[in-house]
C-alpha cells in the first residue's frame, strides 16, 4: 500500500474501537440535536465565530485570550510549534512509545531526539526519569500518554521547569480531560510551558478537527492559522463549553465502563494496563487475533517487549456484546 495515501474507510459491520474516539452515544445525539436546530452555515463563507470560541476558551481556562491560538486540530498546533521552535542539531526530549508523528517532526527539522522509556509496575507503566543535565530545546510530555495511558507526575514535572528554565516544555494534553488537570496552574506559573489541546477525544467531534495551543510566547502568539478550526466545529464546541456538563457526564460514563471492563479482565484472568485515557490495554497472549478482528477494529503495538491490544472504551450499552467478542476470542 503506497503509505503517502489515506487510510481506506474502516468497515462499517465491525465496532471501531482502534482510534480513541469519544463513543458515547448520549453525547453525539447531543451533539447531532444541537447542530440540527441551532447551525446555520453558510458554506460558501470564511467562518466567522472564531473570536467567540477564543472569548469561551479564555474564560474556560482561566487565560488571557491573546496567548490561545486555535488550529484544526492538535495535530496541527505540535507540527506548527515544532517546526517554528527547532532548528538542525537541536535536542528533543520525549517519551516512547507517544504520539508517532512528533518523531516526524523532529526528523524533519533535523533535531536529535533522546527517547526514554516507560517502566511497568504491577498494572501500570509510570515514566521514566529524566536524570540528565543535558538541557534540550524542547521536552515533549504527553500526559495522560497514548498508548501507555500513563500520567506524568506532577511534582517531577515541577523539578524539570525549576532545572531547565531556557527549554520549552510541550505538554500535550489530548487526554487530559481523564485525568486530574494541573496544567493550566503550572502554566500561569511559568512562562516556558506550552499546552496543546484536543477536541478530538472526550469532546466527541474528531471528525471536524479542532484543537489548540496556549503559549505566552508572542513569537508562536503570531502563527495563528486563518480560520481554524472552521465554522461548524466553532459552534459546536462554543455549545459544548457553555454546557460543558455535557462533557463531564460523558466522562464519568466512560470511567464507569472501563471499570466494567477490568472486572471483566480480573475474571478471565486477562492481564491489563491502568490507563487514563479513553481506551483500555490489555495483554495479547491469551487472545486469537483472527477472531477478534472479525468484528473489532482495533490496536496491537509493542510496550517493553510485550504485544497489547488496544480498544477505545464502547458505549455503555455496546459492553455486553463487545465482551462476548472478547470472550469468544479467547485461547
Amino acid at each position: 500500500m503506497n503509505k503517502n495515501l489515506p487510510n481506506p474507510p474502516r468497515c462499517n459491520s465491525k465496532f471501531h474501537l482502534d482510534k480513541n474516539e469519544n463513543l458515547d452515544k448520549v453525547l453525539k445525539s447531543k451533539i447531532e440535536t444541537f447542530v440540527h436546530y441551532n447551525c446555520n452555515i453558510n458554506y460558501n463563507s470564511y467562518p466567522d465565530n472564531n473570536l467567540q470560541l477564543l472569548k469561551n476558551l479564555s474564560i474556560y481556562h482561566g487565560v488571557n485570550i491573546k496567548e490561545i491560538i486555535t488550529t484544526n486540530g492538535s495535530e496541527q498546533a505540535l507540527h506548527i510549534l515544532f517546526d517554528s521552535i527547532l532548528k538542525e542539531n537541536d535536542t528533543v526530549i520525549k517519551w516512547s512509545p507517544t504520539f508517532s508523528l512528533i518523531d516526524l517532526y523532529i526528523k524533519n527539522n533535523n533535531a536529535k531526539c533522546i527517547n526514554l522509556n516507560f517502566k511497568r509496575t504491577e498494572n501500570e507503566f509510570i515514566f521514566e526519569k529524566y536524570t540528565s543535565n543535558l538541557e534540550p530545546k524542547i521536552f515533549y510530555i504527553a500526559s495522560p500518554n497514548s498508548p501507555t495511558g500513563s500520567v506524568f507526575v506532577e511534582n517531577d514535572l515541577i523539578f524539570l521547569l525549576e532545572k531547565f528554565k531556557k527549554s520549552f516544555f510541550i505538554l500535550d494534553g489530548a487526554y487530559v480531560d481523564y485525568d486530574n488537570d494541573y496544567y493550566i496552574n503550572l502554566y500561569l506559573k511559568y512562562d516556558n510551558i506550552i499546552i496543546t489541546r484536543s477536541f478530538s477525544k472526550s469532546w466527541g467531534i474528531a471528525g471536524l478537527r479542532a484543537g489548540y495551543y496556549i503559549t505566552k510566547n508572542k513569537n508562536l502568539q503570531n502563527l495563528r492559522p486563518n480560520y481554524a478550526p472552521n465554522f461548524l466545529a466553532c459552534d459546536i464546541i462554543n455549545y459544548l463549553l457553555i454546557n460543558n456538563t455535557i462533557i463531564k457526564d460523558s466522562i464519568k460514563k466512560l470511567e464507569e465502563t472501563k471499570q466494567k471492563f477490568y472486572s471483566f479482565f480480573d475474571i478471565y484472568k486477562i492481564n491489563y494496563i491502568k490507563t487514563y485515557g479513553n481506551y483500555i490495554l490489555f495483554d495479547s497472549n491469551k487472545i486469537n487475533f483472527a477472531k477478534l478482528e472479525l468484528n473489532i477494529l482495533y490496536k496491537s503495538i509493542y510496550i517493553l517487549d510485550t504485544l497489547y491490544i488496544k480498544l477505545s472504551i464502547c458505549d455503555d450499552s455496546d459492553f455486553n456484546i463487545i465482551k462476548i467478542f472478547i470472550i469468544d476470542s479467547i485461547i
